[in-house]
């Protein structure tokens, strides 16, 4: 028996559509290239549908690797040729994209030809209008060179202020070093940092972990309008989970800026009196760093934006 789908009432439809194409809280049980397989079948199937889809498909968008970059880039310049056009296969990726990770973006050498630079800023009016932004540090140059030039000393028409970095090795040069990273720093009021390496503790062990050592580089003065900060502790090999610790700044502090208080918070003798810990269900492998497609699903998931809820 054959039956229509087009003969379902409109809200009953757009229902199922939505379900189907959402596939967050399935996450857990799908390896990273498959998330996006039923969504992408069925804007396949006709123009109204895939208008229906994308905003969901959409919502969360995770570039696994140099080569997605380089092919969603250029899916932003075609966006830009069917508006123009006027295409049924138009769609303002800005109103839909409402969290963004990159997990590789790699820099070009000094002595490559010119054709080989990649031009990155068409992701800033993304990036601007987000709710949260996920990078592994492999990826930040994708973060610098989309944001361009400031001269102005602020990033026009900016508003995602929740950032999350991750991976290993943590780089801040490339954002302290420049105006315009600055400028990006200034604006961060919700901050994650995944990187569970043990690099060397900066305070005692606790039950829950200790303190990873670089906490100490993360340029807080340059971020007064912080107010949550959450980072992972230094896990145990082979666990299934890696511990966060969690602060937030009181209300009466939050109008002074938390970069220091954290900071002074997580150096202390007892940095875990000041805030919570949670788990991120990230496992932690017995040799070798944490693999990135277990950030990009912890991402995916909004494991990343732990304030959510009541924020």
């Amino acid at each position: 028996m054959v039956f229509h789908f087009s003969k379902l009432p409109l809200e009953l439809a757009l229902e199922i559509l939505q379900l189907a194409a959402s596939t967050g809280s399935s996450a857990n049980d799908q390896p990273r290239n498959r998330i996006y397989h039923t969504a992408t079948s069925l804007a396949l199937v006709s123009s109204n549908v895939r208008q229906v889809v994308m905003r969901h498909l959409l919502r969360t968008v995770i570039l696994n690797s140099q080569e997605t970059l380089n092919l969603f880039l250029r899916t932003l310049h075609q966006q830009k040729s069917f508006s123009s056009t006027g295409s049924r296969l138009s769609l303002d990726y800005t109103r839909h994209v409402r969290h963004l990770w990159s997990s590789q973006c790699w820099e070009p050498l000094a002595d490559q030809p010119e054709s080989h630079f990649i031009n990155y800023r068409p992701f800033y009016d993304l990036f601007s209008r987000a709710e949260t932004l996920g990078f592994n540090f492999k990826s930040i140059h994708l973060l610098y060179d989309a944001l361009g030039d400031v001269r102005l000393g602020y990033l026009q028409h900016w508003n995602c202020t929740r950032v999350t970095f991750g991976g290993s090795r943590l780089r801040w040069n490339a954002l302290t070093s420049t105006n315009s990273g600055v400028a990006f720093l200034r604006e961060i009021t919700h901050l994650t940092i995944w990187d569970p390496v043990n690099y060397g503790l900066s305070s005692p062990s606790h039950s829950d972990g200790g303190v990873p050592s670089w906490i100490s580089k993360i340029p807080f003065k340059l971020m007064p309008k912080l107010t949550h900060f959450a980072f992972t502790l230094v896990g145990t090999r082979g666990s299934a989970t890696t511990p966060v610790l969690v602060y937030t700044l009181p209300p009466s502090e939050s109008s002074q800026g938390g970069g220091t208080s954290f900071l002074t918070w997580a150096l202390s003798s007892d940095p875990i009196a000041f805030g919570s810990v949670v788990q991120l269900n990230v496992n932690q492998p017995m040799a070798g760093p944490i693999p990135d497609d277990s950030w990009e699903l912890a991402y995916y998931r909004g494991e990343n934006d732990i304030w959510q809820a009541s924020n």
